[in-house]
This record gives structure tokens, sequence and C-alpha cells, in this order.
């Protein structure tokens, strides 16, 4: 219902992304298309982008050694790639040499980066106008693992897609929504046995 409500706002593919991918913000920000294959339906996260005072926006690793990863595309987030690809084409002609190649994926329409706390500030007043007055930027993140969970993924996978560390944070956090699962998989069972 929430991406619903925010179709026309310009922060709708950020946000969807963090929805259909659990990427970071500053992984979502930092994207560029020579990460992003739309051939094999996946992006490559090797880096995030953030706002170094006195140097600028700079490129950084990711959180942690096992952030580095493959996230596959959902057939919705491939849609709006190609659309994001055309869209900053257009700019690209539009503006010819005050286009800033950055090469990055989420940026402003002149290519330069997209500011994070201005970014965290919008969306926090779009979630608030929505009903969802608590939410973070992060806590789309947590919605991608609770959906994933939820769709009957199993936690290792999600561990990999989320980039944790450790199994045992994605279960910390996750673990929850694994009751309805394990209820969900006995009915299914219990289905399949005949009973």
């Amino acid at each position: 219902d929430f991406l619903d409500e925010i179709k026309s706002h310009r922060d709708y593919a950020i946000i969807y992304t963090a929805i259909y991918t659990g990427m970071r913000q500053g992984e979502i920000l930092g994207l560029t298309w020579e990460n992003v294959n739309l051939v094999t339906k996946t992006v490559f996260v090797k880096q995030q982008l953030q706002y170094v005072a006195g140097e600028g926006y700079i490129f950084k690793e990711p959180k942690t050694p096992k952030s580095k990863r493959h996230i596959p595309l959902t057939t919705g987030m491939l849609t709006l790639l190609k659309e994001i690809k055309k869209e900053q084409a257009q700019n690209k002609l539009l503006l010819g040499s005050e286009y800033d190649e950055n090469n990055l994926v989420f940026c402003q329409e002149n290519g330069k980066p997209l500011d994070a706390t201005n970014l965290t500030k919008r969306f926090k007043t779009l979630a608030r106008k929505n009903g969802h007055p608590e939410m973070r930027f992060h806590d789309l993140r947590h919605t991608c693992a609770t959906l994933l969970l939820a769709a009957g993924v199993d936690p290792k996978r999600v561990q990999e897609i989320l980039g944790h560390e450790s199994f045992n944070t994605t279960m910390d956090t996750y673990g929850h929504v694994l009751p309805s699962m394990k209820r969900d998989a006995m009915d299914k069972l219990s289905e399949f046995m005949g009973e």
C-alpha cells in the first residue's frame, strides 16, 4: 500500500529498491551502472557512497566483507532500472556537458550524487504523511528481510541477500517471523500426507 501511495514521489525508485533488494542506504546511493547486469538480472554490491566533511562524496567499502554480494533482481526491479537508465539517457542529452557523469544509478537529474541526509528527511516525512510515524530508511531493509522470510525463503538465503556477516545476526533480528513459517510447513506436510 505504501509503495502505491508514493508512486509519483521523486524517491519512489530508491524506496522500492530498498524494499526489493534489502540494500543499505549507502549501498543504494553508491550503486553504479557497471554493477548492474540486466542480462543476468543481478546487482553487485561492492561499495557504498558516503559524504565525508572536507572530502565530499566518496566511495567506501561496504560495512563488512559479506556485504559485498550479488543480489538477484525481481521483474519489477528490472523494469524500474530500465526506466531509470532511459530517463538518465534523456537527461544526459538535455544537459550535455552540464551532466555530471558519475555513472550512478540513483542520482540527481544532473548526475550528481543524492544527499543521504536529505533522502532520510524526505523519507521520514513521506512515511509520517502515509501513516507510518516511526519509520527510518533502514526499516525498509528490515521490511525486505521480513517479506522474504514470510514468503518462505530459506533464512540462509536471506542472510546472503542482506549481506549479514553471520547467520546468527539474521536469526536474532528476524527469528520472530519464523513461528508462522513453521506452522505453514507443518500444514503443508499434513496436506501432502493426506491428513
